[in-house]
């Protein structure tokens, strides 16, 4: 709901600056998943 709020309420361009941020830190996270060996 927060995040919805502050969307709501955001400039075009603070959105497209969330959507950058949260794509590089999911990329991020998806590197470092790839990282980790399996444990099988």
């Amino acid at each position: 709901m927060l995040f919805e709020t502050i969307w709501a309420h955001s400039a075009e361009a603070t959105r497209e600056q969330l959507v950058d941020t949260l794509h590089a830190q999911l990329a991020a996270r998806t590197q470092e998943t790839d990282d980790v060996p399996s444990p099988s």
